[in-house]
């Protein structure tokens, strides 16, 4: 039986038993599935356009942004975890701050190669522009 929606299921390594899932009204692929570095039961997942938190003990889903254009990727920086860097198909990579009320989006520049910021950022090589 086929449906419109999108399964998804926490896991407990050492059991080996979800201890959580959700279902999602939404069919497209999951990109990413990061575990937000400063609360341990949010995780952050993007999922076609976009990119939403699921708390694992309240199973809330809330959309953060849908940024009209699959996401490929969510990173966050070793340095400031609150940041993220997302980078979606239409070779934009974006740059989120998840502590802020409304999270600015801002696109990340390039100087040769390099961050101009000095964020560090886990997979330089997954971003492109």
């Amino acid at each position: 039986q086929r449906t419109n929606s999108t399964l998804l299921m926490a896991l407990d390594i050492d059991v080996e038993e979800p201890v959580a899932t959700i279902e999602l009204p939404l069919r497209e692929v999951v990109a990413a599935l990061v575990w937000h570095a400063t609360q341990p039961n949010l995780v952050l997942v993007a999922i076609g356009s976009l990119v939403g938190s699921w708390n694992i003990k309240t199973n809330e889903w809330k959309v953060i942004r849908d940024f009209k254009s699959t996401v490929l990727s969510i990173s966050q920086s070793r340095v400031k975890p609150e940041l993220l860097a997302i980078s979606t198909m239409d070779c934009q990579v974006h740059f989120n701050d998840l502590t802020a009320p409304k999270p600015p989006l801002k696109p990340l520049k390039f100087d040769n190669g390099d961050y101009v910021t000095d964020v560090q950022w886990d997979a330089l090589s997954t971003y492109y522009v």
